[in-house]
């Protein structure tokens, strides 16, 4: 022990050590936190997809180009839907499908 009274450094290390036992834990229950989130927001992108008999598969060119779920799709501004539309190189069957079914959810 130090000088009278103190905490002895086996203490102090075993109380580290569990801070950061704890800390990891933490940490990776949040990061399981956000990838099931993450995954739910994904999976609701491909069911409005699907829903609409456009490939579901889309939905991994729209997350390339910065559509992380269906919420980014819905409120995008049109200019930047038709840049993301010709960036995904959806077919133009598709397209339309797609235009159709985001007016409909918009309510226009």
């Amino acid at each position: 022990q130090e000088g009278g009274g103190g905490i002895s450094a086996a203490r102090l290390e075993r109380a580290s050590r569990e801070f950061e036992q704890r800390e990891l834990a933490y940490f990776a229950k949040a990061r399981n936190a956000a990838k099931a989130h993450t995954e739910a927001c994904f999976e609701d992108l491909i069911c409005f997809l699907e829903m609409h008999n456009i490939s579901g598969a889309y939905a991994l060119a729209f997350s390339a180009h910065g559509v992380g779920n269906l919420s980014d799709l819905l409120l995008m501004e049109e200019a930047e839907l038709n840049r993301t539309i010709e960036r995904c190189e959806l077919d133009a069957v598709d397209e339309i499908l797609l235009l159709e079914a985001l007016r409909a959810a918009r309510g226009k």
